[in-house]
């Protein structure tokens, strides 16, 4: 994804339907260069949401294999808040940061949270689809995966199953310890 890993671009000007567009191409090449027509999206974490949410808006893949997805983008951007707070927390200093980075992104356009600069456009694409991913219903089949050290899967994604399974669609899920 432009932004991510070893890409030349930066998270500047980027949004989540950025990453759907460089889905479209991936898929695209990949089709192109083995000449295989089914195809799967795996995603880890976020990456499991971005499948689901890419999977409902074109309807160009086989199925899903969802490792932990994050069901919740506005939340799952919030958390990209903790790691600078624990540090003030440690220090021992007054916890308002994420306060001082919320202005400053809608004062200035821009903040840098651990060295990422996020920008109101990248912002507002999180938190304007909210908890999106959960309410879809994908029209493939799906395999989710749940990996913790917890005997329960997270409840959030057991939910999502099971309205997936209620919904009819094929779905396997496993839970691992």
């Amino acid at each position: 994804f432009r932004g991510c890993g070893e890409s030349k671009e930066d998270l500047h000007d980027l949004s989540i339907s950025d990453w759907l567009q460089d889905l479209d191409e991936a898929i695209l090449t990949f089709r192109k260069e083995t000449n295989i027509s089914k195809c799967l999206l795996w995603g880890i974490r976020f990456g499991a949401g971005l499948s689901i949410l890419y999977e409902h808006s074109r309807k160009n893949i086989d199925g899903l294999i969802l490792w932990q997805p994050v069901l919740d983008f506005s939340i799952y951007f919030k958390q990209f808040f903790r790691q600078p707070i624990y540090s003030q927390i440690l220090k021992g200093q007054k916890n308002d940061i994420s306060r001082k980075f919320e202005k400053e992104l809608y004062r200035k356009g821009i903040t840098h949270v651990i060295g990422y600069p996020i920008t109101k456009l990248f912002s507002d694409s999180f938190i304007n689809l909210d908890d999106q991913p959960f309410q879809v219903v994908p029209s493939v089949p799906v395999i989710i995966l749940s990996i913790s050290l917890m005997e329960q899967p997270i409840s959030g994604i057991e939910n999502y199953t099971n309205s997936l399974k209620a919904a009819d669609l094929t779905v396997k899920f496993q839970h691992i310890t």
